[in-house]
């Protein structure tokens, strides 16, 4: 954990991290880096089936499922929009290839009119729960995260 700290605290300025892989354990590592890096509280637009507030998951205090419960307790957010039953959980039907299959949620559609339409800066991102070996013979949700990780770059440049 302090080591993706310390590496999304190297950037140099304007701080930009797209944190891609793993699960949301990396979450509370990168919110923290750039709360260090900026000097305060950020806003936080979470895209998930779950809230991942476990005081500890399997003994874990800073497992996937307990990534915002640290993110709040350390005062990063300054607000946590919570958007739940996305990507990984809300798109099976679509979109296989993630670690958590869970029906219903938005579509990608969905998803990518609310980034379109977020106003201010888009200063960090993490995109994770990719797994390619469960994703569909065509590599449909492969491209589908392809596709999101472009419109982020895309967004975090303006």
């Amino acid at each position: 954990m302090n080591l993706i700290s310390f590496n999304v605290c190297a950037f140099q300025d304007p701080l930009r991290p797209l944190v891609l892989g793993g699960d949301h354990s990396i979450s509370f590592p990168v919110v923290r880096a750039v709360f260090e890096k900026l000097g305060g509280p950020v806003d936080i637009l979470h895209f998930d089936a779950h809230l991942d507030i476990y005081d500890a998951f399997e003994g874990n205090k800073y497992s996937h499922a307990s990534s915002f419960a640290r993110i709040i307790e350390g005062g990063y957010a300054r607000h946590l929009l919570q958007c739940l039953e996305f990507f990984n959980e809300g798109m099976m039907s679509f979109h296989r290839g993630v670690s958590h299959i869970k029906p219903g949620g938005l579509s990608f559609r969905d998803v990518l009119n609310i980034l379109h339409n977020l106003q201010g800066n888009l200063i960090a991102t993490d995109v994770v729960e990719f797994d390619p070996q469960r994703d569909t013979v065509d590599g449909m949700t492969e491209m589908v995260v392809a596709k999101l990780i472009r419109e982020l770059a895309v967004k975090m440049s303006k």
